[in-house]
């Protein structure tokens, strides 16, 4: 029996990621692979590199003290509710400046910055070099599918699978063109299925549409719309997971990254509060299977296959059925 952990999306509130995995390791539950979407993916790859929760954190934080990162200014992506007079005039002025250069570019923010705080954060090596099979969710803008990495250079799955669309620039690879994995997958748990997982724990760190009864705009509008549309399907994924772990983090902004002890705390205090139906879950899963075995159970779940091959690619394919062969091993 496979059991995967599947990371969402979600920005600095991925960050409670390294917490509920810090609480996994003190539970001793074991998991046999990681995927995950956009900030998941990092959480992912920080977890498999770094070999435990604390020494991946401590590699954050280091960062988010370093000149590189302060360079970056996510907070000017931000959009408050309450602002005064003077900082809606400031502000105004440089949405106006961002939405002209947004005419002209495919990123607020250039390929090498966020090139140089990967490279401090994590190695220049293979997927496959990894002590833990992981993968990476990514959308391509070319053929309209979901991509799972599933080998070939770390920083770059990393990239790809966080690259937020109009502010990160899309990452090429091959004959694709990738944005993050959380547009469609904001937990990825229909990727870990198709990728053979029996058990799937899914931690949702994303955070359910706020009332507005306000739209300024048209572009107000069809952005309500295309978070509504996320927000349903990322229940439907959802449904198919076996635990989902959902740590409280909705009042952290997306760019807040320098609230990492808060985040991880939260993190760490969900997935223990879920400790007995993590266990009960992996406990009786295994005799539910050897019950399948005698009497055909309906599952939704086989219907997974057709549906990934239709949406899904798999980068690079020969990885996929690695990973699948060695379930059945």
């Amino acid at each position: 029996m496979k059991v995967a952990l599947a990371l969402g999306a979600g920005g600095a509130r991925g960050l409670a990621h390294l917490g509920v995995l810090k609480a996994l390791e003190d539970l001793k539950i074991k998991f046999d692979f990681l995927i995950g979407a956009s900030a998941g993916g990092l959480a992912t790859a920080l977890y498999a590199y770094y070999g435990t929760a604390d020494n991946a954190i401590d590699a954050v934080k280091q960062i988010l003290k370093s000149p590189k990162y302060k360079e970056i200014q996510l907070e000017d992506f931000s959009v408050e509710k309450d602002r005064g007079l003077l900082r809606k005039a400031v502000e105004a002025v440089r949405e106006t400046f961002m939405v002209a250069k947004g005419l002209v570019n495919k990123s607020l923010l250039s390929s090498d910055l966020v090139d140089d705080i990967l490279a401090d954060l994590l190695p220049d090596i293979a997927i496959e070099e990894l002590p833990i099979p992981t993968g990476y969710v990514a959308t391509d803008l070319v053929s309209a599918k979901d991509v799972v990495i599933l080998g070939g250079n770390l920083r770059s799955a990393v990239k790809a699978t966080g690259a937020i669309p109009g502010i990160f620039p899309p990452v090429e690879l091959g004959d694709m063109l990738l944005v993050d994995g959380g547009a469609t997958q904001k937990v990825p748990v229909v990727a870990a299925l198709a990728l053979g997982a029996d058990v799937v724990i899914g931690v949702d760190v994303g955070r359910p549409p706020i009332p507005m009864s306000r739209f300024r705009s048209a572009l107000d509008i069809l952005i309500r719309i295309d978070n509504i549309t996320a927000y349903r399907l990322n229940d439907l994924e959802l449904a198919l997971s076996d635990v989902v772990i959902s740590p409280s983090v909705a009042h952290i902004q997306w760019y807040e990254f320098e609230r990492i002890e808060e985040a991880v705390n939260i993190g760490y205090a969900e997935a223990i509060r879920m400790r007995t139906r993590l266990r009960r879950v992996l406990f009786v899963k295994p005799a539910v299977f050897a019950l399948k075995k005698l009497v055909p159970i309906k599952d939704a779940r086989r219907h997974i296959m057709p549906i990934a091959r239709k949406f899904f690619k798999f980068y690079p394919s020969e990885s996929l059925w690695r990973l699948r062969s060695s379930k059945r091993s």
